[in-house]
């Protein structure tokens, strides 16, 4: 029925660049699976036995995570249909995880068997919004093969529910099993090849009541396995969302840019097909989570060396395959810390001259002060070709001789006069070597001086007593300047 709806209203994912599928695919499979679970979860609610006063005893938390599901629900359902901005979802997701908090299903501590038990206190809400949010779009992101993000949360869902009936949560391993039944369902046609996709609706949906559900099911048992076996069996989505954020802000792009670097786009890079792959990941991720299963059993410090042997485990898979690599990850933190340096030092050049400039009275104080700033940024040429009163005036030369020309990089900006009586073109030549994009980015801080920079003039005869000829020689016109230019 919901593929039916999604070709009836055209809320399909088209074929593209970034897509494995060569056709229309409707994509909204969050319907297909949130419906069956909400009426699923309202007839057990309304049962009069055990687990429907368990329901019913739990209401304001359970109201909680099904509402923000809910409301996530319809926010990737607007995205789907009319697309939405990352910051609005990210609105969203942040607001249905305060509601969580607010109701007490918050990270407050975390007790160790025969160590202790952690508390959070002030920390417990940003980490339980952190906790939310990242899963949510964890399991959006890893959304990218045929039934790879519904069987990867079917796992999460089942790793849950049998973690609750370990602790005694008979409300949570309903939830969870009524979710993996809407999965497993979902799946007949979610597998290769998918007649419907999760689409935003759905990823959001399971990511927010998987994230929310861990969360219960561990302020209620209160271990330390109530938090980290969910994070196991859902570690792939998770890992893969983190070393996507690190990857994106080494390469300075945003965190929600997309990419074809995701594990499973590896895998298939590798050769394997999607069936393969999505086989692949299911298995890593049911062995990940059946040996975290050993931590229920073991003691505080057995739990602690099981958890972390398991991330180990999990980082090598991703290593293994290209995910994330240690020598391009530190090599590409070097790049950027210089580059960010670079920018800084450039920014630092370019308001000490704005300030200067501006408060040029005269055209050869203007001059002095261009001079300057080019020295400071590395050009190696500077002239100007002005007219005055619609009279071409020398034209002003200063510059290097030390550069090849061929080793150069040359440009020509206009002059903005700000309304008085001059015109004309600056003309300025950089050295090509080094990153381009440092050039570039000079460049632009140069153009947005002459912009700002007001050339004044009070008579004619100012014009012959500023500078005029070829080759001038350039001195820096204080210390800082000096040493930068050193």
């Amino acid at each position: 029925m919901v593929i039916r709806l999604g070709f009836r209203f055209r809320v399909l994912d088209h074929p593209g660049v970034r897509k494995i599928h060569s056709l229309p695919i409707p994509r909204l499979g969050g319907v297909a699976i949130a419906v069956p679970t909400l009426v699923m979860v309202g007839a057990v609610c309304a049962l009069d036995n055990d687990v429907g006063r368990r329901f019913q005893a739990n209401g304001l938390e359970l109201s909680a995570v099904v509402g923000g599901a809910m409301t996530l629900l319809l926010v990737g359902l607007m995205d789907d249909v009319r697309g939405l901005r990352a910051r609005h979802k990210l609105l969203a997701q942040i607001g249905a995880s305060l509601a969580v908090c607010a109701v007490g299903v918050r990270l407050d501590s975390i007790s160790l068997s025969g160590i202790g038990t952690v508390e959070f206190g002030i920390w417990a809400w940003p980490l339980t919004v952190v906790w939310i949010v990242g899963m949510t779009n964890a399991m959006n992101l890893i959304d990218g093969l045929d039934g790879l993000a519904a069987g990867l949360a079917a796992i999460g869902c089942g790793v849950i529910a049998v973690l609750a009936i370990t602790v005694g949560q008979t409300m949570m391993a309903t939830l969870m099993l009524v979710c993996l039944g809407a999965l497993v369902g979902f799946l007949v046609f979610n597998s290769n090849p998918a007649s419907i996709f999760c689409g935003d609706s759905g990823t959001y949906f399971l990511g927010f009541l998987i994230g929310s559900s861990s969360l219960l099911t561990s302020t209620k048992s209160g271990a330390l396995v109530g938090m980290t076996l969910p994070l196991l069996a859902m570690g792939i989505p998770i890992f893969d969302t983190l070393f996507a954020m690190l990857r994106r802000s080494l390469e300075r792009r945003s965190l929600f840019a997309p990419d074809r670097n995701h594990i499973h786009h590896r895998l298939l890079a590798l050769g394997l097909s999607q069936r393969q792959v999505v086989v692949l990941l299911y298995l890593v991720t049911i062995v990940v989570a059946c040996c975290g299963m050993f931590m229920v059993i073991a003691n505080g410090v057995g739990s602690v060396a099981i958890f972390l042997s398991l991330l180990l485990l999990l980082v090598g898979a991703f290593r293994s395959v290209g995910a994330i690599r240690l020598t391009e990850t530190v090599e590409r933190y070097r790049i950027k810390r210089h580059l960010v340096q670079q920018m800084n030092q450039e920014f630092e050049v370019f308001q000490d001259a704005e300030l200067r400039m501006r408060e040029s009275s005269s055209i050869s104080a203007w001059w002095s002060s261009l001079c300057g700033v080019a020295g400071d940024f590395g050009f190696v040429q500077v002239s100007v070709d002005s007219v005055w009163r619609e009279r071409s005036s020398a034209p002003l030369r200063w510059g290097r001789d030390d550069c090849p020309e061929h080793e150069l990089v040359e440009f020509s900006l206009p002059i903005n006069s700000h309304g008085s009586e001059i015109s004309g073109r600056v003309r300025v030549a950089a050295r090509a070597n080094g990153s381009l994009e440092s050039v570039g980015r000079r460049i632009a801080l140069f153009g947005r001086l002459l912009e700002s920079s007001a050339i004044l003039a009070e008579d004619e005869e100012s014009m012959p007593g500023f500078p005029s000829g070829s080759s001038q020689a350039f001195k820096p016109y204080d210390a800082r300047s000096a040493e930068r230019h050193a």
